[in-house]
């Protein structure tokens, strides 16, 4: 027959390998929101960056408008109004 300290022996390496699978899963969580903070830092100083370009061709041109246009493929579509 079976005793307890077997099924306990058991039990406790079930909880380890739970533990372990949530100790790993919470470093995924906190690594991807990591990640996503420095991503939204870098789209600020981008979009900080194309204000002062669309300022600059503003001044240069003399254009009355000047929409910046950011494209999912990265181009940069620039429409001076001129």
């Amino acid at each position: 027959m079976i005793g307890d300290d077997y099924f306990d022996s058991i039990l406790q390496v079930i909880n380890t390998e739970l533990s372990d699978v949530r100790r790993k899963r919470e470093e995924e969580l906190h690594n991807g929101r990591v990640i996503q903070s420095q991503c939204a830092k870098v789209w600020n100083q981008i979009n900080g960056e194309l204000d002062r370009f669309r300022e600059k061709i503003n001044r240069k041109m003399g254009a009355r408008s000047v929409s910046l246009n950011k494209e999912s493929n990265g181009t940069l579509t620039i429409n001076t109004g001129l």
